[in-house]
């Protein structure tokens, strides 16, 4: 249930980055002239590549952990006692 939670936290956070980074940073770049939006992009970059993929290795890794744990076949699949 931990590693659950956890996961769906990293989710979010991935989810949550690539929101800001579509809705305002990339916008904001945008505005920039050819020469300071290259300096910028440059300058984030590196960063950027790297965050996101942290995100999503930690998300997957724990979700996946969590599947195997539980015996899940199937992410949306839920148990009921049916008697």
């Amino acid at each position: 249930m931990l590693l659950t939670l956890l996961g769906l936290v990293a989710s979010t956070a991935f989810a949550g980055a690539a929101l800001y980074v579509n809705l305002a940073e990339q916008p904001a770049r945008l505005a920039l002239d050819d020469t300071a939006l290259l300096k910028v992009w440059k300058l984030c970059y590196a960063r950027g590549l790297e965050m996101p993929a942290t995100l999503a290795l930690v998300a997957a890794g724990l979700g996946l952990t969590a599947g195997l744990i539980n015996h899940s076949s199937s992410p949306l699949r839920i148990d009921h006692d049916v008697r």
